[in-house]
């Protein structure tokens, strides 16, 4: 916009002059005016300053591909772990582990709360709803439902004899590992793997003695979902 008279001031010319009409005054004065006076401004750039690293950190992080997604719920993992187990899927998938970051946590609450259980149990569900989860590490209380006995539509769990290779799954099923539903519509459903004693449980370093990983059914990531089951092997 056009200035109407000559002596209307910007801004930045304002606090130009303002500053130069301190000059010969003491650093601190001058910082002592600067704070009365522009302490508004300040506290603005510092927000401005704050957003713009946390939107630009942002497009950074989501540019770079997720190896994976995973929750464990109620048991806890190192804090080491996601980059302990990222590290292990990339060797396992023959990639470079420095291009992808991983999405892996622990969802802790008190096992006394059911609100939080609850709470948890919706959280979990609306990621998995989200297509925002590949997998999820709980006890078989957590997964119950999650295969329906009559609907293959319904199931929220990957069918493991068809993600897997035919020499995982049997190695699995002759170690006694693999858990099963009974359809009406597939007869024995393999949906869960017990983790528990395995090699996987002690890169993430689980907790509890009540450990089992089902593929969620619409996972972007199937490849990576196989590498971490052969994991437990």
């Amino acid at each position: 916009m056009a200035k109407v008279y000559k002596n209307d001031k910007s801004w930045f010319e304002d606090f130009r002059d303002q500053f130069r009409s301190l000059n010969g005054q003491p650093f601190s004065k001058k910082v002592e005016h600067f704070f009365t006076y522009y302490w508004r401004l300040t506290l603005g750039i510092i927000i401005g300053i704050i957003a713009i690293v946390a939107i630009i950190s942002s497009i950074i992080y989501n540019s770079v591909p997720k190896i994976i997604q995973g929750v464990t719920f109620p048991h806890t993992i190192a804090d080491s772990a996601p980059e302990t187990l990222k590290q292990a899927l990339a060797d396992e998938m023959g990639v470079d582990a420095s291009k992808y970051h991983i999405d892996m946590s622990a969802m802790v609450v008190d096992n006394a709360s059911t609100e939080q259980i609850y709470a948890a149990s919706q959280a979990i569900l609306a990621r998995i709803m989200g297509n925002d989860l590949d997998f999820l590490c709980a006890d078989l209380v957590t997964f119950t439902g999650m295969v329906s006995k009559d609907s293959e539509d319904d199931n929220v769990l990957y069918n493991l004899k068809e993600l897997l290779d035919a020499e995982t799954y049997a190695a699995l099923d002759k170690a006694g590992r693999i858990v099963t539903v009974e359809t009406t519509y597939a007869g024995t459903y393999p949906c869960l793997v017990d983790v528990q004693n395995t090699r996987l449980s002690e890169l993430l370093e689980l907790s509890g003695t009540e450990n089992y990983i089902g593929i969620i059914i619409n996972t972007k990531r199937p490849d990576a979902a196989r590498a971490l089951i052969k994991l437990i092997q």
